[in-house]
């Protein structure tokens, strides 16, 4: 009609223009139609068919190939425009239509190269045939088991043109279809190729993910386990991707719970292997890492029911990858050792996975080579990092080892410096317990008692030492004894009473709630911390009162008990700035305050410790001028049986004078002024002395005079005590029974179970009181 009308209204030369456009929008909008492909003319193994397709979009899903087959239902179609198959994320279903004849009957395959994963069918009919009149099913050729790829044989009869349709549905993933015709060589070769290459890439990483995992149990360093999820997480993905085994086709079905789950679970592995990676390096890198592994890891269970939730996470894998990059690189120049090392591993892994997933995110269409191109780079990239990685290990192994070393040194010096420290100081108390038992005046009296007390103080500072360096190490095991509270709190407040006097201070002792039952811990090591506590409550406290409450938080269930232990002062408090610091060793508020307090900064350090191994923690509350709080909970068993009166110590109470009269005792010591001083000591109170300088000498001078007992010194030069002891013991059958008490200034852990496996029969540490040496001789002299 619209012709007709041209005619008459118009000239010639209007006529043709007219005709030229209207010929053209018929044929716009006729149907579209593809030209049949030929394969043998295309003198090719392997042809693209792109340009030979027509593409139908089902959004709904309904249509089936009777319906699409129908004749006039070619005006469904479009022709195709993508140069590459590439339909982004959709949930349609998609269907591909073009007509072949193979004219010589030579076989062909059609192949669709690297498809992500979902449903692909593939239909052949006759030209031209109507199959809605037939009652028999559609010839249909699903995924064969062969292979890895979706690919159908084409042994079609020559000569006759067959119209071929494809229908396919990604689920949650990309949809790619890189459709290809190849023949049976260049199908064979081009299979072999793939096989080879994904097979290479995926025996690397199991290569590399078992060195990785063998690492991670025979070093324990926690950054191998995210390496080794990070090379499994992408190894599935790698596999699923590639369909690299028949057997993973229920893998390759992106519409499952697990298809997304594992790429979070990936990109949290490899954010939390950074952030191992960054310690001690970017603060901001290592916040950005945090947030994005908490972030994954929250959505991952949930994933399945976020739409596009893969899309949204290689967009965000691209999104942050530069930004990732630009903090690696300042923190690498920043010389941060690990980063340093790691930068061009990581920098390699960062690429190859965007080249990899950027085809996956909908920004770019990137050719089949990309999929080669990533998962080669990340092979590459693993390798790096696993090279590295036992570089980091190597170097942790000698930091480690450098520490070992450290404190063996450590406590090899503090061992000696104890011993060369107490050897003076037990002189230095020996001395001033000479000149008490001497005529003194009231002046001489007041100027022993302040030497007594600067003695008193530098050995109080000798054992913080060592309880710091005991506890730098292994934490000492906690003793489970029994004693009773009560007991521990009376000589607590006996302790602190004059002290507080001293300075009119209240001191209050509260522990009226608490129940009259024997407690099972380890009292020495908390009457340790509430000596600590107290001591530094009155020292800082100069009106007012100290206070330390003792009250149960759960009732006795017959079984155990919770007390909460607190010591509250009126004194001049802490800065709340301060607080954080205020339990590292040597660490001290206020230099000035603390020269006119006193202290060495190293008591609430141990406390802390102390409490820590015992189950708690210790906790302050503070403000300057107003006062200080620590406090603490702790766990008892309760005893169940009755225990003697005490708690549970074996020590004697102090012999009266003359209580060693008519002992016999071998002293021995290589100290000239030790062997002075522990003999006016001992002779003062009775015993006869025998002295000798060194383990031959005592040896000599226990078979000939036979003393009731050896008081033993360790260090010595020639044969130790140790030695010595043994040497006695063997001597004689009588001396297996002989008592030998070791008098040493090693007063490290381990020492009396040195000493006692070397034959002796107790310990007693210099600087001793004499009233301790004089209970501890005649315990075993009776």
């Amino acid at each position: 009609m619209l012709l007709k009308i041209s005619i008459m209204k118009f000239g010639n030369i209007r006529f043709i223009a007219i005709f030229i456009f209207n010929m053209l929008l018929l044929v716009s909008l006729s149907p579209a139609s593809a030209s049949v492909l030929y394969p043998e003319q295309q003198s090719a193994e392997i042809i693209d068919l792109p340009p030979y397709l027509h593409v139908l979009e089902d959004p709904a899903q309904q249509l089936s190939i009777t319906e699409i087959s129908a004749p006039g239902q070619a005006q469904l179609f479009a022709v195709n425009t993508r140069e590459a198959l590439n339909f982004g994320y959709t949930r349609s279903n998609w269907w591909l239509r073009f007509d072949v004849n193979i004219q010589s009957g030579k076989t062909w395959y059609l192949e669709v190269d690297q498809p992500v994963g979902g449903d692909i069918e593939l239909f052949i009919l006759p030209k031209n045939k109507d199959i809605s009149r037939d009652n028999a099913a559609p010839p249909l050729f699903k995924r064969l088991e062969d292979y890895r790829t979706p690919a159908w044989r084409l042994n079609l009869p020559p000569g006759e043109t067959f119209s071929v349709y494809l229908q396919a549905n990604n689920g949650q993933a990309i949809l790619r279809l890189p459709l290809r015709l190849m023949t049976a060589d260049a199908f064979i070769t081009h299979g072999n190729r793939q096989y080879l290459f994904f097979m290479l890439v995926f025996a690397g990483l199991s290569v590399l993910g078992v060195y990785n995992l063998s690492l991670l149990f025979s070093l324990r360093e926690s950054s191998y386990l995210s390496l080794v999820i990070f090379i499994a997480g992408m190894q599935i993905i790698f596999f699923r991707d590639s369909n690299l085994f028949p057997a993973s086709a229920f893998l390759s079905d992106t519409r499952t719970w697990y298809y997304p789950t594992f790429i979070l679970l990936t990109m949290a592995a490899a954010f939390n292997y950074w952030r191992s990676l960054n310690t001690n390096g970017n603060a901001k890198l290592e916040i950005l890492l945090k947030w994005l592994q908490r972030g994954t890891l929250i959505i991952a269970p949930v994933a399945h029911l976020t739409p596009n939730i893969v899309q949204l996470a290689c967009l965000l894998l691209l999104s942050v990858n530069p930004v990732l990059l630009l903090f690696i690189t300042q923190t690498a120049l920043g010389g941060h050792r690990l980063t340093r090392s790691t930068y061009w591993a990581g920098t390699s892994a960062g690429l190859a996975l965007s080249i990899y997933v950027l085809p996956h995110s909908g920004w770019s269409v990137l050719p089949v080579s990309s999929v080669y191109i990533g998962q080669a780079g990340f092979l590459l990239a693993i390798l790096l990092l696993s090279i590295n990685q036992a570089d980091r290990s190597r170097l942790l192994r000698e930091q480690a080892e450098n520490e070992r070393a450290a404190n063996q040194a450590k406590d090899e010096f503090l061992t000696t410096m104890s011993h060369e420290l107490r050897t003076p100081l037990n002189i230095v108390t020996g001395i001033g317990e000479l000149l008490r038992q001497t005529p003194l005046s009231a002046q001489q009296q007041d100027y022993l008692g302040k030497q007594e007390k600067a003695t008193r103080h530098l050995l109080h500072l000798v054992d913080e030492l060592l309880d710091l360096s005991r506890m730098q190490g292994e934490p000492p095991e906690p003793v489970n004894a029994p004693f009773r509270l009560s007991e521990l709190l009376a000589e607590l407040e006996q302790l602190f009473n004059v002290q507080a006097a001293q300075k009119g201070l209240d001191l209050q002792i509260d522990a009226n709630r608490c129940p009259q039952a024997i407690l099972l811990g380890d009292a020495k090591r908390l009457q340790q911390v509430l000596i600590n506590l107290l001591g530094n409550a009155v020292k800082y406290t100069d009106t007012g009162r100290v206070t330390l409450t003792v009250a149960p938080l759960d009732t006795v269930n017959g079984q155990n008990l919770s007390l909460r232990f607190e010591v509250a002062d009126t004194g001049i408090g802490i800065p709340a700035d301060k607080q954080p610091h205020l339990f590292k060793p040597f660490y001290q508020v206020n230099s000035s305050r603390n020269r006119q307090y006193g202290g060495s900064g190293l008591g609430l350090a141990i406390s802390h410790k102390l409490v820590s191994c015992m189950g708690g923690e210790l906790k302050l509350h503070s403000s300057p001028g107003t006062g200080s709080r620590f406090f603490f909970t702790q766990d008892f068993p309760l005893q169940q049986a009755d225990m003697p009166a005490g708690r549970g110590d074996t020590q004697a109470d102090p012999p009266p004078e003359n209580t060693l009269r008519g002992i016999r005792i071998l002293l021995v010591d290589d100290d000239e002024i030790n062997r002075f001083v522990g003999k006016k000591l001992l002779a003062s109170r009775g015993a006869e002395i025998l002295l000798a300088e060194g383990g031959s000498q005592a040896i000599r001078q226990v078979t000939q005079k036979t003393p009731d007992v050896v008081l033993m010194d360790i260090s010595m030069p020639g044969i130790d005590g140790y030695e010595t002891t043994r040497r006695i013991r063997a001597a004689d059958p009588r001396f297996r029974n002989l008592p030998i008490i070791a008098l040493t200034a090693h007063a490290i852990d381990g020492e009396r179970e040195r000493c006692l496996a070397a034959g002796m029969n107790d310990l007693v540490t210099k600087p001793f009181a004499l009233d301790t040496l004089v209970a501890c001789i005649a315990a075993h002299t009776r």
